[in-house]
């Protein structure tokens, strides 16, 4: 309860021992529980420590706390890599989802935030939505020739040049140009489209230093 704030709506399972029962119930002081890991859910090993009139003693309890159930996306259908999500592919479903203690995804609560979006991998039916798994759509397709514009100054150039990933709006794709193959990234702003944002170099402070010439005597 100390750690969670959906503790009061939790459901708690252990199985304590006889013998550890009888020293709780001989307990001298308030008993002190201590352990488990982030998100605290799922299966848990906490110590309880006490006194008693024998001295201390701690010995650990092993629980499965399983959380209410969360509406999360889920998919109705196997979604393959690049399909587009509709309303007819997902729906919203209460499921009792336990994150791991490493676990950095986070699950997709909402159909109207898919809608439009692509798979960024498959997602096999019953499967819940995280949002790695999307992406805008792709409006760059590998080894599409693109319009590359690059302003300085308030001069810019314009070339044509060869995607070598697919890419959506706002990603860095990285491009080769037709004349020299040289490769270099450019930001997609468009299908077709990309632009380099040229950087130029700080005008230093400090003065030059003098020039020194050689005369002739």
């Amino acid at each position: 309860a100390t750690q969670s704030a959906d503790a009061s709506r939790c459901e708690v399972e252990c199985d304590v021992p006889e013998r550890h029962l009888a020293l709780l119930a001989s307990a001298t002081s308030k008993p002190k529980c201590t352990g488990g890991i982030a998100p605290w859910m799922g299966r848990q090993r906490f110590e309880i420590s006490f006194t008693t009139a024998n001295g201390a003693v701690k010995f650990p309890i092993y629980a499965q706390v399983t959380p209410p159930p969360m509406p999360v996306v889920v998919a109705l259908q196997p979604i393959a890599r690049g399909d587009v999500f509709t309303a007819a592919n997902v729906a919203l479903q209460d499921v009792g989802y336990i994150p791991r203690a490493n676990e950095r995804r986070v699950a997709v609560d909402s159909i109207e935030r898919l809608i439009g979006m692509e798979a960024r991998q498959q997602i096999p039916v019953g499967s819940i939505v995280f949002a790695e798994a999307l992406r805008s759509p792709v409006v760059v397709k590998r080894g599409e020739l693109i319009s590359v514009s690059s302003q300085t100054s308030g001069i810019r150039v314009r070339t044509t040049a060869r995607a070598l990933q697919d890419s959506s709006r706002g990603d860095l794709v990285q491009v080769e140009s037709l004349q020299t193959k040289e490769k270099f990234d450019a930001r997609v702003i468009g299908p077709g489209k990309a632009v380099i944002v040229a950087i130029t170099a700080p005008e230093s402070s400090e003065p030059s230093p003098p020039i020194e010439t050689a005369r002739r005597w």
